[in-house]
């Protein structure tokens, strides 16, 4: 795999062996910052079929700081979570 910008100092960062910190990608079908406004069911002319900036605040930027702001013992989002367009879902990779 290609990877270019802040994908690639994602895989970057990860694979140094580092230990101790949290880290996980998290990619959705969005400009910069398209997941904080809006439901995120289309881009452009691109259609979803899901309200897929709803789902990632939601279903994991909320448990994110569930746990990390107010210690709940929340689920934690896999290593990566990616939504595939074309098949307009979200994948879960945990390695």
């Amino acid at each position: 795999m290609t990877s270019f910008g802040k994908s690639s100092g994602h895989v970057s960062v990860g694979g140094k062996g580092r230990t101790g910190f949290f880290q996980r990608l998290v990619m959705g079908p969005w400009f910069h910052g398209g997941w904080g406004r809006g439901v995120g069911e289309s881009l452009g002319a691109v259609q979803f079929g899901s309200k897929t900036a709803e789902f990632y605040r939601e279903q994991i930027e909320l448990p994110f700081f569930q746990h990390f702001l107010k210690g709940k013992e929340s689920g934690l989002p896999p290593k990566a979570y990616v939504f595939e367009t074309g098949a307009n879902q979200w994948r879960k990779y945990d390695s």
